[in-house]
């Protein structure tokens, strides 16, 4: 989906989440009448129904033309949510194994580690300060044991940023000693 949060805000805002759930079930389309043994059209199903639709268009509109033919046919939001969310389930877990491997396999001249995690974070999989750390770590070679060492004996934990401008820091410190020398 291309705006899916603004969808995602439009939804939680409006009170509709309940409509992409099976939490709560549709209310009946007829009820019984005044007159005994007819049924007549429920009110509240008209509503549920109304609110269900713009819900679906909400979603509809946010969705690229790849995705929408996923969905063709689809009337209720939860309907089209739960085919987007079949069709691109596998999608999601393969993703999140190849940007996986890519994170195992860093080094330092291909994708830049942030890149990856954020990559990771957009198909659901998120990875911690801590683990995201380590990753960055590992993938230095022997010229940055004081930085592993500086960073994993410190007794705050070191966020992300900071290791990155330590990283920076350090890179500089090296190339100019190297063309001192």
């Amino acid at each position: 989906m291309r705006d899916c949060k603004q969808v995602e805000i439009a939804v939680w805002g409006y009170g509709l989440e309940s409509y992409l759930s099976e939490e709560a079930p549709p209310p009946p389309m007829n009820v019984p009448g005044t007159t005994q043994g007819t049924m007549v059209e429920n009110p509240e199903f008209k509503t549920w129904q109304r609110q269900d639709r713009q819900l679906a268009g909400w979603i509809l509109s946010s969705l690229s033309e790849g995705a929408l033919v996923h969905v063709v046919g689809l009337r209720s939001a939860r309907d089209i949510l739960s085919a987007l969310e079949t069709n691109f389930a596998s999608r999601s877990t393969a993703k999140v194994m190849q940007y996986r491997q890519l994170v195992q396999n860093m080094k330092e001249e291909s994708l830049p580690m942030k890149t990856l995690f954020d990559l990771l974070g957009s198909v659901g999989c998120k990875i911690s300060n801590d683990e995201q750390i380590l990753h960055i770590l590992g993938g230095l070679g022997r010229d940055y044991d004081p930085v592993v060492c500086a960073v994993t004996s410190r007794v705050v934990p070191w966020k992300v940023p900071d290791v990155s401008s330590f990283l920076l820091s350090f890179e500089s410190r090296i190339e100019t000693t190297r063309n001192s020398s």
